[in-house]
């Protein structure tokens, strides 16, 4: 029997798990029968007048290597400076970033996500078993995860003034906003259980004439990467509006 496995390389001095996509045989003589089961065993039926000496079979598994799940977290790029300290959100009169509609709410976003589009190389995609789009300049197109998420709560928030966003949608333009809407709240649902924000606490008061327990107005600390710091070490990474305005679907429509 002979063995071939294919994937993307484990990235070096980390131990990691691997996970099986594909298992494909190849038997001769062709009457042969393989099955594989979830229990990554491969039961292999011969008709009779075959000996095993004289079957050939020839494996192929497509599998990709993980970090294994007891793994510490670690950065997906390399040259990220990611330091942490303690702050209190700052109160929602204070955030730059909600309110109606309105030139400076925009530009808010606009500066926040101004970093989101990244140029990283073959072997930080490959290390994580993934493709991407080649860009014009070199390298690949990527974003990170909390750049995912934000894009995700800025839709949300246009999602949320669609008269203002969204005034000339067709109907199935809003068809399309609802199913991206959907999958914003689940990529956030699925971030927030990521990611457990298990050092904080949410606190409740009462209210005289409440029959509820209200969340009270008391702002605990959160440890926070420092985003001014996070942002500075990526600059040299960002794709250029102008670059990413070039980028044309070779695939054609």
């Amino acid at each position: 029997m002979q063995g071939m496995s294919k994937g993307s390389a484990p990235a070096p001095g980390i131990q990691h798990r691997v996970v099986i996509r594909t298992v494909a045989l190849s038997l001769r003589p062709t009457s042969a029968k393989a099955i594989y089961s979830q229990r990554s065993k491969v039961f292999v039926t011969v008709p009779s007048p075959v000996t095993m000496e004289k079957l050939k079979v020839s494996v192929t598994i497509i599998c990709s290597f993980l970090p294994a799940s007891s793994e510490e977290r670690r950065n997906v790029l390399s040259g990220l400076t990611l330091t942490h300290h303690y702050i209190q959100y700052p109160f929602l009169c204070e955030s730059p970033y909600i309110g109606d509609p309105n030139p400076s709410v925009d530009t808010a976003w606009h500066i926040l996500l101004a970093n989101m589009s990244l140029r990283i190389t073959l072997s930080e995609l490959s290390t994580h078993s993934q493709t991407s789009v080649g860009l014009l300049g070199g390298g690949y197109l990527a974003w990170l995860g909390v750049y995912h998420e934000l894009h995700c709560i800025k839709f949300l928030r246009h999602v949320n003034y669609r008269d203002h966003y969204f005034s000339n949608a067709t109907q199935e333009e809003l068809r399309d906003i609802q199913v991206h809407a959907d999958h914003c709240l689940d990529t956030l649902r699925n971030a927030a259980m990521c990611h457990s924000d298990t050092e904080s606490l949410t606190t409740f008061v009462w209210e005289l004439g409440r029959e509820k327990p209200l969340l009270s107005p008391q702002r605990p600390f959160h440890r926070c990467v420092d985003w001014e710091g996070f942002v500075e070490s990526i600059v040299d990474r960002v794709v250029s509006e102008e670059e990413m305005g070039r980028l044309r679907n070779p695939l054609g429509g």
